[in-house]
């Protein structure tokens, strides 16, 4: 649950960034949206990069051992 931890402080941050740059709420949406989306794609590579090193040790497990 830590990426989730992550991905809301990301989403507080950017909303709190959009509103003092533009001074609306839409402009927190939109810093807050930004954010939430970013955070995700990075969390989401990081996801499929730990798969594709499992998937590699398991077939090296299976071709040498």
């Amino acid at each position: 649950m830590t990426w989730l931890k992550i991905l809301l402080i990301a989403i507080v941050v950017g909303g709190i960034i959009g509103y003092l740059t533009s001074g609306s709420k839409e402009g927190a949406k939109r810093g807050a949206a930004s954010f939430g989306i970013g955070c995700g794609y990075i969390l989401m590579h990081i996801f499929f990069a730990f798969i594709g090193i499992y998937l590699l040790f398991k077939l090296g497990e299976w071709l040498f051992f």
